[in-house]
């Protein structure tokens, strides 16, 4: 027979409470908040664990902030080593449910194994649930080293990170350079889809259905600089899904790598810091989104909105089209304003300036000469020549990272 919570007169019992939770939550793990219930260790007896909060099959345990639970390791013995396991308990007995932090000694041996943990579940029939935090590893009387193996809940306001990255899902990328098709001339970092270059020559990018394909000749680097550094010790994580599988690492902000061998890298171009992933030669991939988040949970890649992710990367190339204008038939010069959609990262270089009649054939006796920007972020653009009729420009206004 059902029950009614939450209503006037019920009565909510620590049963009816964990099935609520573990209906919310349907997970087991700490909490990303506060110290998390990180370790101390005090002495070879002693092990603190600081503030957090744990949730295992519905049942909640919380240590303040500025308090700690302190947990006893028996004595080890000399010549000899031993695994203990720090645990989150949740035990029901016939007088009431007791949760809590407990250590589970394990077995002396030459090479010890960890003890064997209850794990029934507590919101049928069972009596016992032990969730892993820590294992401490005893050598002789002193402890040896503590092992991680706490497992996390993203925080409701966490749910999903914003993604760091501009322009990252490349199953619909912004391309405001129009190619479908992008290879180098010469070895250098050219620019292909919006804010992402390539160096090698040899090395193709199409732009396909569901993703970007990479066809490689040389080994090479699909790279985004980063206008914003990471922060110095802070841990981010990256996610990329390529030829359909999902990879995924930590990096700390400050910690540049090296590359070494296919994969996603942390490092920098110039004086800015960098997403890289390297890519071995005579290889074909399609990359269908890459992710960067802070925090060390990756969280669901989420796809901006066509027109969000249009302005973050006009701040770094705008493409314009004018139409009509018209040139002097004289020789001599004629001037035209451009309003930028968006401010731009720095004053912008002319990319490609052209100009094409009105039969959209490009008119070569009209060249770009010169281009000046005011404090009302209007580009004004000298052109020369003397058609002397209608016609559009397209003009290219870069202000990418190189």
């Amino acid at each position: 027979m059902g029950k009614q919570l939450n209503v006037e007169n019920s009565v909510i019992s620590a049963k009816d409470d964990a099935f609520f939770y573990n209906a919310m939550i349907q997970k087991n793990g700490v909490w990303q908040y506060g110290n998390k219930l990180d370790y101390e260790i005090i002495s070879a007896n002693q092990i603190n664990i600081k503030d957090g909060m744990v949730t295992a099959q519905g049942r909640n345990y919380v240590i303040y902030p500025n308090e700690v639970d302190s947990l006893t390791i028996e004595n080890g013995t000399v010549n000899t080593k031993r695994n203990d396991l720090i645990v989150y308990e949740v035990s029901k007995t016939s007088e009431g449910e007791q949760v809590g932090l407990k250590v589970i000694k394990g077995t002396n041996a030459t090479t010890p194994t960890d003890p064997t943990l209850t794990q029934d579940d507590t919101l049928a029939s069972g009596s016992k649930y032990q969730m892993p935090l820590y294992r401490v590893r005893l050598n002789g009387i002193n402890i040896e080293g503590v092992d991680d193996l706490r497992k996390y809940i993203v925080s409701f306001g966490n749910l999903v990170n914003d993604n760091l990255l501009i322009n990252s899902d490349f199953r619909n990328p912004i391309n405001q350079r129009r190619q479908t098709s992008y290879q180098n001339p010469i070895s250098v970092w050219t620019y292909t889809v919006d804010r992402w270059c390539m160096w090698d020559s040899n090395t193709i990018m199409n732009i396909v259905d569901g993703g970007i394909e990479i066809i490689t000749g040389n080994p090479d680097i699909l790279q985004q600089p980063l206008e914003t550094p990471l922060i110095n010790g802070e841990t981010y994580t990256l996610t990329v899904k390529i030829n359909g599988t999902i990879y995924t690492k930590q990096v700390v902000g400050g910690t540049r790598e090296e590359f070494n061998g296919f994969g996603i890298y942390y490092g920098h171009k110039g004086n800015f810091d960098s997403i890289s992933i390297y890519l071995e030669s005579n290889s074909t991939y399609i990359i269908e989104y890459i992710k960067l988040e802070q925090g060390s949970i990756a969280t669901p890649f989420v796809t901006r909105p066509y027109a969000e992710e249009l302005a973050l990367c006009q701040r770094y190339y705008q493409r314009f089209e004018k139409y009509p204008i018209y040139t002097t038939s004289t020789s001599g010069f004629t001037y035209y304003g451009l309003q930028l959609y968006t401010p731009m990262r720095t004053i912008p270089t002319i990319g490609s300036c052209k100009f094409y009649n009105s039969s959209a054939v490009e008119q070569t006796s009209v060249s770009y000469n010169s281009a000046v920007i005011n404090t009302y972020n209007i580009i004004y653009v000298k052109l020369s020549g003397n058609i002397g009729q209608y016609g559009m420009m397209t003009c290219d206004l870069d202000a990418e990272i190189y």
